[in-house]
Formats: C-alpha cells, sequence, structure tokens
C-alpha cells in the first residue's frame, strides 16, 4: 500500500518456524545466532503437540536451522506439516486455500 513517502515495516508470516522474525544479523550461522541469546544457550524447551504430531520447541530463541528447528540436534518437528517430498526444499506442503462462505 501507498506509506505516503512514509518509512514503513511489515513482517512475513510464514506457516513454518522462524513464524515470523528470526534471528537479527549479520551472522554467519545458527550456532553463532545462538551466541547471541542466552534463552539459545541456556534454554527452556518445551514439548509442542499440534494437529500435525508431537516435537520440541525452544521458548525465545530465535534461531532456527535448514530443519525450521531451533532445538538443537532435533531434525523437522513433528508438529509442523508434513514436508513437500516432491521438491528439494524444506518446504512444508501449503494447504488449499478456505474460501469463506457468504453470510
Amino acid at each position: 500500500p501507498d506509506s505516503n513517502g512514509q518509512e514503513v515495516y511489515y513482517y512475513t508470516v510464514k506457516n513454518f518456524p522462524p513464524f515470523t522474525i528470526g534471528c537479527y544479523g549479520p551472522v554467519s550461522s545458527v550456532e553463532e545466532c545462538r551466541a547471541l541469546y542466552d534463552d539459545c544457550t541456556n534454554p527452556v524447551v518445551e514439548t509442542i503437540t499440534s494437529s500435525y504430531g508431537t516435537g520440541q520447541y525452544t521458548l525465545d530463541c530465535p534461531c532456527f536451522d535448514e530443519n525450521h528447528s531451533n532445538v538443537i540436534g532435533q531434525g523437522y518437528p513433528g508438529f509442523l506439516p508434513p514436508l513437500d517430498t516432491t521438491t528439494e526444499t524444506a518446504e512444508p506442503v501449503t494447504p488449499e486455500p478456505v474460501t469463506p462462505e457468504p453470510v
């Protein structure tokens, strides 16, 4: 949208972590990112369950690896949608859009 010349910020939202903003950089690795945040070096890890399954999530750690996980060594979190196995990217399958019924 037109901002009338004003500087504006916007945040994209995704259906996989980091859902919004991840680590502020510049950093060259996940390890370097984790070193910036106490919540990553002394993590509080929670078990999260969704309709897709169960996995672990580190509270307040914005550093995610190539598996969309912020828990060291976890791999792809079980609480996320299944991976799209037709591509070589770690992008979850995008659900079909839902069109609301007119009221």
